[in-house]
């Protein structure tokens, strides 16, 4: 039947949408390739102390920024840094999006925290698709710690769409790191 979501194993049996959910849930859903993706590209002021952070989400259809997902990519930031990030998705039917969540939501399932006021753009919970402008917020980064990098769409932080963003106190420049 045209339109019906069927997945079978190499046995011949079929799975069903909730299996198939489960084993997403956890193995990893697609987009979980680390050190397969781009780092992306983050640059800093020292005179001004502003980062500019361009992502890239949605990369080969997975649910990832950049190509990587489930903490694989690791940002660092001086602490009291401005931080802008503009995210661009490049799916055009899954709604993506980005903000700065504290590092225990990274795995929860939806109404993510933000970390630093202007952390999350006004549609972190909606997100946005190929079809839309890109999303742009802007915070300070106002205390050292580890932070999550998530997509706020409910269930994507849950599947894996996170990564890490480290504030570090004394850091003089941004570093970015895939493990």
């Amino acid at each position: 039947m045209p339109g019906r979501f069927e997945c079978w194993l190499s046995t011949g049996r079929r799975i069903g949408r909730t299996a198939l959910l489960a084993a997403a849930l956890l193995f990893g859903a697609p987009g979980h390739v680390p050190a397969a993706g781009t780092l992306p590209p983050m640059t800093y002021d020292t005179a001004t102390h502003l980062v500019t952070l361009a992502l890239t989400a949605g990369e080969g259809g997975g649910y990832n920024f950049d190509g990587y997902a489930h903490g694989a990519l690791v940002l660092k930031v001086p602490t009291g840094s401005m931080v802008q990030v503009t995210l661009q998705n490049l799916a055009s039917d899954v709604p993506h999006s980005a903000g700065l969540s504290p590092w225990a939501d990274r795995i929860k399932g939806s109404g993510l925290a933000t970390a630093f006021p202007g952390s999350a753009p006004t549609d972190f919970d909606t997100g946005v698709t190929s079809h839309d402008p890109p999303q742009r917020f802007s915070f300070t980064a106002r205390a050292a710690g580890r932070y999550a990098l998530a997509c706020g769409v409910p269930g994507h932080a849950l599947i894996g769409m996170w990564d890490e963003l480290d504030v570090v106190d004394g850091l003089t420049t941004t570093s970015t790191t895939a493990k």
